[in-house]
């Protein structure tokens, strides 16, 4: 027993206060402390979860954009979250995307790239796609120039497509009405297109080389991206898969690209311009021993700039297309709808031509509806370059903001039963095509896809022209495509099989 005035050590000596309960919520307080203060929240910011638990544990991405509108529901319109040290703010409705990069796009038009993203790319200098400053305005400008300068928009491209379009009906032709999975031959034929801009040629759908360039191309586009790993860590990250896997990818789009590029080289005439490749080389030799922000043609850039363009330029329009067909399965009503006003407008021999949308209002809504449904951009990110407000808000200088599409053109306070599929909400009484402001599937303000133009006059005469020759549907017993997404860069449909049974 302890005499008066000594020290009673017995607890201590025996463990129970250091070992026991009190050292363990000791313990745990700590942690707790150290967590409040890793993802401290100014106290003006947009509400949003403590930890991003969904979004942690959804390990294969396929979902991230329902997710995002979960959290929506529970935080409101602009929510925000942190990964690590990371804070990320989430826009959900039309009017804050307007804010945001409409009347504030000086200060939310750039794109936030992370150290991981960087590495797995293999650096992004020549980047349309996620540059930012002088060199990306630079080459943004060279891209819209070298479009146009290619016909998109024009006539002559709109032949290009039709002439394409005889190999892709050919080729499903092949296929006797049994089912077949649609990916192979629709993404061929979309990225034909943008081949023949940008390589002066195009590839047979049996070309076995290209065939594997595409498929790591859509592998690159449905992979989650890598973003939330601490800067330290990510050197080490190429070596360990999956990530050595998507620099492996990398590396075999850029060799593919590399070697045209040699090819081009070799037989270059600056009197005569085949293609965007040239017409770079060409720009570079103009610009040789410049110094300067401008001076972004050399061969390093020159990869990534066609990568950019090549791969933005075919999946996101082929997806959109395998999109409607898988659709179509679900509504063949509308699939008939189409059919029979192509057919009563242009009958069924006529290719049509870009112009004839004007004549086709109901194929014109189909077609606003795909990319309402299911954009293929369902989540756009964009960075905060200075201290700044957003929706009655503060957003901090470098906080990653992120433009939710997905959950743009599913609001119910700008659609009427978002979740259905129906054509007829962009017609008026008149059966006038109408394009609400709220249908914004290119994105919107200073970074609005480069390829808009060119992606309308594809998913418009590709799909006319399917439809005016085949009808698509799933034979019975056979399950029907499905019409969740797989969220990666874009979103693409999970495979499915189709029969096309060729029109009389």
């Amino acid at each position: 027993m302890a005499h008066v005035g000594e020290k009673d050590n017995s607890l201590v000596n025996s463990g129970v206060w250091w070992d026991g309960f009190p050292a363990t919520a000791l313990l745990f307080f700590s942690v707790f402390i150290g967590l409040m203060w890793w993802t401290r929240r100014h106290k003006y910011l947009p509400p949003g979860p403590f930890f991003p638990l969904r979004l942690l544990s959804n390990t294969n991405n396929r979902k991230r954009y329902l997710i995002f509108i979960k959290y929506g529901q529970e935080y409101g319109p602009i929510y925000s979250l942190r990964f690590g040290n990371s804070l990320t703010v989430v826009l959900n409705n039309i009017s804050l995307a307007k804010e945001a990069l409409v009347e504030k796009a000086e200060v939310f038009s750039e794109r936030f790239v992370t150290k991981a993203v960087q590495i797995g790319s293999r650096g992004l200098k020549g980047s349309i796609l996620m540059g930012n400053g002088d060199d990306y305005k630079e080459l943004r400008r060279f891209g819209a120039y070298a479009l146009r300068s290619f016909g998109v928009g024009k006539r002559s491209l709109g032949s290009k497509i039709n002439e394409e379009t005889s190999h892709l009906v050919e080729a499903i032709h092949k296929e006797e009405n049994k089912p077949f999975d649609p990916v192979h031959v629709i993404s061929n034929a979309v990225s034909n297109i943008i081949c023949s801009i940008s390589f002066g040629d195009r590839f047979d759908y049996d070309n076995v080389k290209f065939q594997q360039l595409l498929e790591v191309l859509r592998t690159l586009t449905t992979d989650a991206p890598l973003l939330n790993f601490p800067v330290l860590i990510c050197p080490y990250l190429m070596y360990f898969p999956p990530f050595s896997k998507q620099i492996h990818r990398n590396e075999v789009v850029k060799n593919f690209i590399n070697d045209v590029v040699e090819k081009h080289h070799a037989t270059l005439d600056a009197n005569d311009v085949r293609d965007i490749i040239d017409m770079f080389l060409i720009e570079a030799d103009q610009r040789k021993g410049e110094t300067g922000p401008d001076n972004v043609y050399d061969s390093s850039s020159l990869w990534r700039t066609i990568f950019d363009l090549f791969g933005a330029g075919s999946d996101t329009t082929a997806n959109s297309i395998l999109w409607a067909i898988a659709i179509f399965c679900h509504y063949p009503d509308t699939q008939e709808k189409v059919y029979e006003e192509i057919k009563a407008v242009l009958g069924t021999e006529k290719l049509p031509v870009y112009e004839d949308r004007h004549r086709l209002p109901y194929t014109q809504a189909l077609l606003l509806e795909v990319q309402r449904f299911r954009p293929v951009a369902p989540i756009v990110p964009h960075l905060c370059n200075r201290d700044a407000t957003l929706g009655g808000y503060h957003i901090p200088k470098g906080t990653r903001v992120l433009i939710n599409l997905w959950s743009i053109h599913h609001d119910p306070e700008e659609w009427k039963d978002p979740e259905l599929f129906l054509p007829e909400r962009f017609l008026d009484s008149d059966q006038k095509v109408i394009s609400p402001d709220s249908l914004v599937p290119f994105s919107l303000g200073r970074r609005v896809c480069l390829g808009e133009t060119l992606a309308k006059m594809e998913l418009f005469l590709f799909l006319t022209s399917l439809v005016q020759r085949f009808r698509f549907y799933v034979p019975d017993g056979m399950e029907l495509p499905s019409l969740d997404g797989v969220s990666g860069i874009t979103l693409s449909p999970e495979p499915y099989e189709v029969c096309a049974e060729p029109r009389n």
